[in-house]
């Protein structure tokens, strides 16, 4: 075996956990798209978010691999790898102050 036999069996190996930590250090670090105490809400990519909202996620604890995150009707705590949050559309209501709210109000009108 040669050294770079090794060395290309060492990278196949660790390639795809490299490239998940690398891009969820970057997306700590440069883009910073919620800091600790904002309230977020994330969504795969390509689906619609939808126009009713929904409940979010409060920010505990923010750390170069994960972040740690506190459902509010349940205060149950998640964890949520960094690079697949890069990966995921969050929309930070701290940081939305023109954000519309909508409310639907169903009135039953009944005319004889």
């Amino acid at each position: 075996l040669s050294l770079s036999s090794i060395i290309l069996a060492f990278a196949f190996m660790i390639g795809s956990a490299s490239s998940k930590y690398f891009e969820g250090l970057l997306f700590i670090l440069v883009r910073r798209p919620y800091g600790i105490g904002d309230l977020i809400h994330t969504s795969n990519v390509e689906s619609n978010t939808h126009i009713d909202g929904s409940t979010g996620w409060m920010v505990q604890h923010v750390t170069l691999f994960e972040t740690v995150v506190t459902w509010l009707p349940t205060q149950e705590t998640a964890s949520l790898s960094n690079g697949s949050l890069a990966n995921s559309r969050i929309i930070n209501w701290a940081r939305s102050p023109n954000a519309r709210f909508v409310i639907f109000f169903v009135c039953p009108i009944e005319t004889k």
